[in-house]
């Protein structure tokens, strides 16, 4: 599965798939808000903060050690989902931690769980990513409604 939307994952249980676990140091919380925390500079990776607010994420993400592009990255951003009220997060961008989890070395169907994962669990209530420095490319799928 070469792209795969994050929310059909949140539905399955973890399917006993085996997520390597390394931890990143990252950026200060911006805990109980949505938004991210600005990098230092332009080549740093930059922490963003999704309230875990609504049912869908919505987001679409390619990639994974066994496609053509080694790390996953955002592809589409839904404009109902919570992701499209985070500031910061832009499509082309690489999900480099989730919940300080990496993401290196993750095959593109246990990035996805790993995702869905985290946004469905309520018990904690924000989801964070650590991103790549952004490269903004317009959403051509995103239509708003009338």
């Amino acid at each position: 599965m070469a792209v795969g939307l994050i929310e059909s994952f949140a539905e399955q249980q973890n399917g006993g798939a085996q997520i390597k676990q390394k931890q990143l140091p990252t950026n200060k919380s911006t805990t109980g808000r949505t938004g991210c925390r600005l990098p230092v500079s332009d080549d740093e990776p930059m922490e963003v903060v999704i309230r875990k607010s609504k049912k869908m994420l919505g987001v679409a993400i390619e990639g994974g050690i066994n496609t053509r592009h080694p790390l996953p990255r955002i592809i589409t951003i839904d404009g109902k989902g919570t992701a499209f009220e985070a500031a910061g997060l832009r499509i082309g961008q690489t999900v480099l931690q989730v919940d300080g989890i990496q993401t290196e070395g993750l095959t593109h169907e246990e990035a996805a769980r790993l995702i869905a994962n985290s946004y469905a669990d309520r018990s904690v209530p924000e989801l964070k990513l650590l991103m790549s420095p952004s490269t903004f490319r317009p959403n051509a799928n995103y239509q708003p409604e009338n």
